[in-house]
């Protein structure tokens, strides 16, 4: 009964519910691996958790009597968009702080809202409105503004933006009375038909560096992940299995992608390699789990001036590292360096700003490195700054 339960629902949301977004990724790739949201259903209702990628440290971010799910966290990291169902059939866009705090509705409307996917830059989240018929939409990330991409009479959904935000992969119904997977222009123009088979191609995401775009299909009966290239060509069946596969999301590095699976008699988490191989349960209840999304995560960041930058012989210079991003790593230590030499270890203050004076006697390259790390922030280093003795 469970088996069955956990097959009905995989197939649900591939059709109708939110599906899992693409990675939440900006800037430079590969980014860092931070947590994994997911929905489980494990307390009553579902609810939104977050967990290791090693699937350790369980944490409730949500508890709402009428179910949230579609998680998709931002581009730095620092939020996650949701589907929250209001008045047990209304569903709306929200979004909260990586922890669960400050959850704000962003859309309002008679219509349901679903499917978040933020922009690679973190200004838009692009959703799904509507139903039976319905759109693809995009809006600021504020709510803001909301446009309509798509307006058709076919059922666009599960939107995934291109790495360099410039595309949006879709799965539509718009030829067949299947969900194919479609690549269209940012601004919804341009639409091309990347999958045509006779089962349903969909919830499309895109590989951190733009390269491929996983995605689930039934062509094989029951649903598997696939992996394509951005022009359709190349499409590769990566979980060959007897059991429903779906709703891929890669790791921020591109190393690994989760999708949800009942393989093990329950909805699950998994875990793999993108070839298909290595594959690791990371949640094992009997709770349905799945739609999973993988945070992307900044490394640490030291910036260093010196002032002055060119002083007689002998003279003082005082020396300000800066860590960023502040929130959270004020206190964390910055270690000075004189060429090679470490000359001196300094705790910043509540600005995360750390200053030392120095006295130069000939002209030096000077570097500061806050090698404290965590979940969320890597060691950061600062560029050499060049200290010139004119005298």
């Amino acid at each position: 009964m469970r088996r069955s339960l956990a097959v009905s629902v995989l197939v649900t949301l591939a059709v109708v519910s939110p599906a899992a977004s693409p990675p939440a990724g900006a800037g430079p790739f590969p980014g860092l691996n931070g947590r994994i949201a997911f929905i489980s259903d494990r307390d009553g209702e579902t609810e939104i958790f977050t967990m290791k990628p090693d699937g350790s440290e369980l944490t409730t971010l949500t508890n709402n009597d009428d179910g949230d799910d579609g998680p998709s966290w931002s581009p730095d990291g620092g939020r996650i968009a949701f589907r929250r169902t209001t008045t047990g059939i209304d569903s709306e866009i929200w979004v909260m702080n990586a922890d669960g705090s400050g959850q704000v509705s962003l859309t309002n409307t008679p219509t349901n809202e679903v499917e978040p996917a933020w922009s690679p830059d973190g200004t838009l989240i692009a959703f799904r409105a509507g139903g039976p018929s319905a759109d693809v939409w995009v809006m600021g990330a504020d709510g803001s503004n909301p446009t309509n991409l798509t307006n058709s009479a076919a059922f666009d959904t599960a939107p995934a933006w291109s790495p360099d935000g410039s595309k949006l992969a879709i799965q539509s119904n718009r030829i067949t009375m299947d969900n194919e997977i479609w690549l269209m222009d940012a601004d919804g123009s341009d639409a091309v038909n990347l999958t045509q088979t006779p089962g349903n191609d969909d919830q499309p995401a895109w590989s951190p560096d733009g390269t491929k775009i996983a995605f689930q299909s039934e062509r094989d009966t029951n649903a598997e992940v696939y992996v394509m290239n951005p022009d359709g060509s190349g499409q590769v069946n990566l979980t060959q299995h007897a059991a429903s596969d779906g709703g891929p999301s890669w790791s921020p590095d591109g190393t690994k992608i989760i999708f949800t699976s009942d393989r093990t008699g329950d909805s699950e988490v998994f875990m793999m390699n993108p070839d298909g191989s290595g594959v690791t349960n990371l949640t094992n209840n009997a709770a349905l789990d799945g739609v999973a999304d993988w945070q992307r995560v900044s490394a640490k960041k030291v910036t260093l001036k010196a002032k002055p930058r060119a002083v007689d012989a002998g003279d003082r210079v005082t020396l300000k590292a800066k860590v960023k991003p502040c929130d959270g790593h004020e206190g964390d230590v910055v270690e000075f360096y004189r060429k090679k030499k470490r000359i001196a270890t300094k705790k910043s203050n509540q600005n995360c700003l750390a200053r030392l004076k120095v006295k130069v006697t000939r002209t030096t390259k000077f570097r500061a490195v806050s090698p404290e790390q965590d979940l969320d922030h890597l060691a950061g280093a600062s560029k050499k700054v060049k200290v010139k003795v004119t005298g």
